[in-house]
């Protein structure tokens, strides 16, 4: 019941700040919303490759996807922030191939004040 309250509490943060480019986004943050568009998404397109005319439900996820990637892209460049780098990086996703692999980094990457909090802990 706790991973539910916090999954709604993270989705309705994401909700809420669709369109504000500034601030920072966690690493648990980004995660769960991209595992949760993941998930929606794989539910989407499972069920329209099992139905026989699944018209009404591609216009649905069509919809789906355009009405959630400004927030997607709000999301990603906040995640930027939290690693210390600028939102203009997020433009390196759209790059062929090598685009989408840096920016997976960028993403994955601890906030640098993290880290250090991290590194003396460790050698303590």
């Amino acid at each position: 019941s706790a991973v539910i309250f916090s999954l709604f509490e993270i989705y309705k943060r994401f909700i809420q700040y669709s369109f504000h480019f500034s601030g920072k986004a966690s690493r648990q943050e980004y995660w769960t919303i991209l595992a949760t568009h993941i998930f929606i998404s794989w539910i989407f397109l499972t069920i329209i490759n099992l139905s026989d005319s699944g018209h009404w439900i591609t216009e649905v996820f069509t919809i789906y996807v355009f009405a959630t990637w400004i927030p997607k892209m709000s999301l990603s460049i906040r995640r930027l922030h939290d690693t210390g780098k600028s939102g203009l990086w997020y433009l390196i996703s759209f790059l062929p191939l090598l685009g989408p692999v840096i920016f997976l980094y960028f993403a994955v990457k601890i906030q640098k004040k993290k880290l250090a909090r991290e590194l003396l802990r460790l050698r303590r």
